[in-house]
């Protein structure tokens, strides 16, 4: 079987055919394949941007404007 191995912060991972992988990449992180044959993988990403407002409760954020409770 080939491994790949993942560097994350300060740990390493080795992963084999069709494991998976889920971590913030905030933090340093790296790929290798450790053999003679190529290795696929399959990435997404997903960015969020800061966020302009400040977070409101979800009750909050279903209240209509001019509407009380």
């Amino acid at each position: 079987m080939l491994f790949r191995s993942i560097h994350y912060g300060d740990q390493q991972c080795k992963l084999g055919r069709r494991d998976a992988v889920y971590f913030d990449s905030n933090t340093p992180h790296s790929y290798q394949c450790e053999g003679k044959k190529s290795a696929e993988a399959i990435i997404v990403t997903m960015y969020q941007p800061p966020s302009a407002m400040p977070l409101r409760p979800v009750s909050a954020a279903r209240t209509a404007p001019g509407t009380s409770k």
